[in-house]
């Protein structure tokens, strides 16, 4: 079979983040937020106020689906079944028709997000305790999701005035968000292992895991193995990659060790915005590509993606791209370090800025940079900024990037980092 994959997405309800944290971390930073949205108006200030809010809008449609719906509304998206017209869509006949190819599926990578982290503010309202958000309820729906939708989409038939394409295509294969960093050394591997022992860097194996779903009893008693193909980080969150603390260390130690024994992919959030609940100039410390110097030193096999190719949205001349050379100075050292650009094409002149970066290296680190740099997409965060999952991917491939650049960025880059 053939493959294009989204290394970066999320299939997140409007249950799973952990919105009081971040109304409260805002109420007690208000000064903060505001100069960080003034100061990048096009990450998210502006779409949140034009045209009647219709972005904000246009998310909480799609996230306040359960999760299976929101697999099928990418899934249909891509088929051209919502939305406008599409005339040429990216699936049908039963295959994704994309640069003058054929593909089987698409593989997606929904990044599951870690809210289980204690909150570090007290609020001064009447219901003061700490939101309770498990690991466990996160991965159920996941899953769970993921069975719906295979059973959903095996056969036509009718959802309100939808009409659904024959058959699935799209192999979801989640990362799991963890913060190492606020557990024991135990309490971390106990975690992996429930997850990640029967994990193999295989295709077809993690394939066909997947595709076991639509059998699964739901029970986490009774999980099929190799569901999670790799492991998410989130630093604005209060993720420290190499913690002060000796206890806060030894458990990202644990964590990096099992991944890096097991090469199991690990995706770390790398660019200034997000979902931040730390005040900015700790999330910066932590994104910092450079905070990563001491774990790679250590632990110099470890398959780590940072998404977003460092983009820094708070920028100035000097700053705009110190987090991307940073990424490029530690692909050029070790030889499992990966990028993605999810997010970055909402603004399609990122294509032509990309292809002017690229182009300005060496030989050499320019086609590093070719056999590193992966496709992602962000949705469903990307629907702040751009109206569809179909419209990314199209401004993608319409872009003016070469065509052995595109096909490497859909096809050989994230297959390397996720199976071979």
């Amino acid at each position: 079979m053939r493959f294009i994959v989204d290394v970066h997405c999320h299939i997140m309800t409007l249950s799973r983040p952990n919105v009081g944290t971040f109304i409260d971390a805002l109420a007690h930073r208000p000064f903060e937020y505001l100069k960080t949205q003034i100061s990048a108006p096009k990450y998210l200030l502006t779409s949140l106020f034009s045209n009647r809010g219709s972005a904000i809008r246009n998310t909480i449609a799609v996230a306040d689906n359960d999760a299976s719906a929101i697999i099928g509304l990418m899934h249909d998206d891509l088929a051209g079944t919502i939305g406008p017209a599409d005339t040429n869509p990216i699936l049908h006949n039963g295959a994704f028709h994309i640069l003058g190819d054929i593909y089987d599926s698409m593989i997606i990578c929904p990044l599951l997000m870690d809210f289980s982290r204690p909150a570090r503010i007290t609020p001064d309202i009447y219901y003061n305790q700490p939101t309770e958000k498990h690991h466990t309820f996160t991965i159920l729906e996941i899953l769970h999701g993921i069975r719906q939708y295979l059973k959903e989409h095996q056969k036509p038939h009718r959802r309100g005035f939808l009409q659904h394409p024959a058959q699935g295509r799209l192999i979801v294969r989640p990362f799991l968000g963890v913060d190492p960093s606020w557990m024991t050394p135990d309490e971390v591997l106990i975690f992996l292992n429930r997850y990640f022992r029967s994990y193999k860097r295989d295709l077809n194996k993690q394939v066909k895991a997947s595709l076991a779903l639509e059998h699964w009893d739901g029970s986490l008693n009774r999980l099929p193995p190799a569901l999670f193909s790799g492991i998410k980080l989130y630093p604005p969150l209060g993720f420290d990659p190499w913690p002060d603390n000796p206890l806060a260390r030894e458990a990202c130690k644990t964590l990096y060790q099992y991944c890096e024994q097991k090469q199991i992919p690990i995706t770390t959030h790398c660019d200034d915005g997000g979902y931040r609940v730390i005040p900015l100039p700790e999330a910066e410390h932590y994104t910092n590509p450079e905070r990563w110097l001491p774990v790679l030193e250590h632990y110099p096999e470890l398959y780590l993606n940072f998404a977003h190719f460092g983009h820094r949205y708070q920028e100035n001349r000097k700053t705009a791209n110190s987090w991307t050379d940073s990424i490029v100075t530690l692909m050029n050292r070790y030889p499992h370090i990966y990028t993605d650009v999810s997010f970055n094409g909402c603004d399609f002149a990122y294509w032509t800025w990309l292809e002017t970066f690229i182009n300005s290296k060496t030989d050499t680190i320019s086609e590093l940079l070719r056999n590193r740099i992966m496709f992602g997409t962000d949705f469903l965060i990307n629907l702040l900024k751009i109206d569809s999952y179909r419209s990314y991917i199209k401004g993608f491939l319409e872009s003016d990037l070469d065509h052995s650049l595109k096909r490497a960025m859909l096809t050989q880059n994230p297959l390397s980092f996720l199976f071979i």
